[in-house]
């Protein structure tokens, strides 16, 4: 399984699949190895996982929630991949009301962060901060909602000769709880954290980070971190940072929120996404603190890219990015399918193909079933028929 899950993450994806067989062989109904075989390439109809999936899914009350959670998962991107998709969003929504009994998501205080953020960073306290920080502009941050193109764009500046692409990093956050409370301290929420932080600490937190970050970037002057989640720290990245670039990657908000939900994160991150509500009303609360940012950051701070553009027109979106980032034009970055670094998240897969459309305007449930994603939106049903 070890194995599997490596080659995968390289993109020697025949040869994760012959791991994951072996270890399905040497235990049937294994709930990761169907996972990880529905996840790295798209299932036929011929293929023989499919009644070793049937047949789990029929004794799936044998298996334990967490192996419950992986199988229904697992059917429902087989099935989407069959065009079986009623069945697929029926899998979807028992893998998805599962996982959320099992994690923990305090909506109220996550909405009360987003709040205290834009209540916190105001134009005249970013002004008068911004001296304070460090000079570097080595880091590129990709930030954004999950499932927004963001592995996607940092897979091409990773392609880049003078880019070196580090993956989803938590080195900022970690580099700001050293700083402020010591190496010991306790994780505190974003908005206790805030209170901790005096100007004079900004050039520390970005010395630290760079520490950090140096035995991921080695050989390159610049270096993408590319963590969705980020863009709640955008405010404190452009204090530590201020000639530091923020890249926002966007999608369609239903497009974007449904490719979440379809989707079973690591561990228990992302624990707002397994309830369509509460997926709903996060995204709105994300969208209305991005632009907060655009309006309070330097225009010359942060891009917009929006996903559907850079899937229609890649090479003028990448021609964009690329002079953002002031890095000359390189041929490579249109290849980026073919750069070999390991990718970590939910779309190892999709960054080791070239550019398609599939994923735009997939299918969508009825409006009655997205009814909790839309008023979460807050978008009317007629939106599904637009």
């Amino acid at each position: 399984m070890a194995l599997g899950t490596v080659l995968a993450e390289i993109g020697q994806f025949f040869e994760a699949r012959r791991y994951f067989d072996t270890a399905l062989r040497l235990e049937p109904a294994n709930a990761v190895a169907l996972f990880g075989i529905a996840n790295i390439q798209r299932i036929s109809s011929e293929d023989p996982v499919i009644p070793d999936l049937q047949r789990a899914v029929a004794e799936i009350a044998s298996q334990t929630p967490p192996a419950q959670i992986q199988l229904h998962f697992a059917a429902a991107k087989v099935h989407s991949d069959l065009g079986q998709f009623t069945e697929s969003f029926s899998h979807v929504k028992k893998g998805n009301a599962l996982k959320r009994s099992m994690v923990d998501y305090d909506e109220p205080r996550a909405m009360q962060v987003f709040e205290r953020l834009k209540r916190h960073f105001t134009p005249e306290r970013l002004s008068q901060h911004g001296q304070y920080g460090h000079s570097t502009n080595a880091p590129i941050f990709i930030l954004g909602m999950m499932r927004s193109g963001s592995t996607l764009v940092e897979q091409m500046l990773g392609s880049h000769p003078k880019v070196i692409a580090t993956g989803e990093r938590t080195e900022f956050q970690d580099a700001v709880h050293h700083v402020v409370g010591g190496s010991s301290v306790s994780r505190i929420g974003l908005s206790e954290l805030l209170d901790r932080i005096a100007p004079a600490a900004y050039k520390d937190i970005g010395t630290e980070y760079l520490r950090r970050m140096r035995s991921f970037a080695v050989g390159s002057d610049r270096f993408t971190d590319k963590l969705p989640g980020n863009f709640l720290y955008a405010g404190l990245i452009h204090q530590v940072f201020p000639q530091a670039l923020i890249i926002h990657t966007h999608r369609d908000p239903i497009e974007t929120c449904l490719s979440c939900y379809n989707r079973l994160f690591a561990d228990n991150q992302q624990p707002q996404t397994y309830d369509l509500g509460e997926l709903g009303r996060f995204y709105r609360a994300y969208k209305d603190l991005m632009e907060h940012w655009t309006r309070v950051l330097p225009s010359s701070a942060i891009l917009h890219v929006k996903y559907e553009d850079f899937v229609a027109n890649t090479e003028r979106q990448t021609r964009r990015i690329l002079d953002f980032c002031g890095l000359e034009w390189s041929a490579s970055c249109l290849e980026f399918h073919l750069t070999s670094r390991p990718v970590r998240t939910a779309s190892l897969a999709q960054v080791r193909q070239p550019i398609y459309t599939t994923s735009i305007r997939r299918f969508r449930p009825s409006p009655a079933e997205l009814r909790p994603l839309l008023e979460g939106l807050g978008l009317p049903c007629e939106t599904l028929s637009e």
